[in-house]
């Protein structure tokens, strides 16, 4: 009797062993079911963004298209544009193209270095109006520097 009471102990330790290891085995395999449903989820959100993301994408470029569209020149304004052009260019051809070069001497045509100035003659009346005429006015002259440059 106490053999077989020993045998149905050892028998009853073997069955906790293999009941631990079947316990084992299915938390494993719960385990990777769940890792592959997470992947499966992971995968069909990622598939979902991917789609919504093309479709944002063809919107966007639907809409671009559109405002391309209503961006083009009208014909008017495109020919009124053309012929100013035209009128430019006409203009400019019809200038004479062999202008005398006179005066090459920068102190003939009325601007001098500031060594050089010493000992010469004033300037003649019509060179110092000429001067006048494109000297800037300073009152309207803005100082806009930035703080760091003053």
């Amino acid at each position: 009797m106490q053999q077989s009471d020993a045998t149905v102990q050892q028998l009853q330790q073997e069955l906790q062993k293999l009941q631990a290891e079947v316990q084992d085995k299915q938390a494993d395999r719960d385990h990777k079911a769940q890792l592959a449903e997470m992947d499966a989820q992971v995968k069909l959100a990622i598939a979902r963004m991917n789609n919504e993301s093309k479709e944002n994408l063809n919107e966007l470029t639907q809409a671009v298209k559109l405002m391309l569209q209503h961006m083009q020149v009208p014909a008017s304004l495109a020919q009124q544009v053309n012929q100013g052009l035209a009128m430019i260019t006409n203009n400019m051809n019809r200038r004479p193209r062999n202008i005398p070069m006179q005066d090459i001497n920068p102190l003939n045509a009325g601007f001098s270095l500031p060594e050089s100035n010493m000992g010469q003659q004033p300037m003649p009346q019509e060179q110092q109006q000429m001067q006048q005429n494109y000297a800037p006015d300073t009152s309207q002259i803005e100082n806009n520097a930035p703080q760091w440059l003053q």
